[in-house]
């Protein structure tokens, strides 16, 4: 994966944040079509993550999902800015 330039996240944003300035330049620069795959949930479907994104969705007034956990945007909305 390292080798197909995966980039590889620590899941916070204060850590993460310089890793995909720099990851997202070296795209840029080498000035070729590209494809991103994100995974915008940020985590598998445990029961645990579940939980987490349940309590997301009460505090911040959303509807609760059964099957998919709601997306984490800061990483979506760096890139595509």
């Amino acid at each position: 994966m390292q080798a197909a330039a995966y980039i590889f996240t620590h899941r916070k944003w204060q850590d993460d944040k310089s890793h995909f300035e720099d990851m997202t330049d070296y795209f840029c620069d080498m000035h070729e079509p590209l494809q991103l795959l994100i995974f915008p949930e940020g985590t598998d479907l445990t029961e645990n993550c579940t939980a987490r994104s349940n309590e997301f969705a009460k505090k911040n007034g959303l509807q609760k999902y059964d099957n998919v956990l709601h997306p984490r945007t800061t990483g979506f909305t760096f890139v595509v800015d």
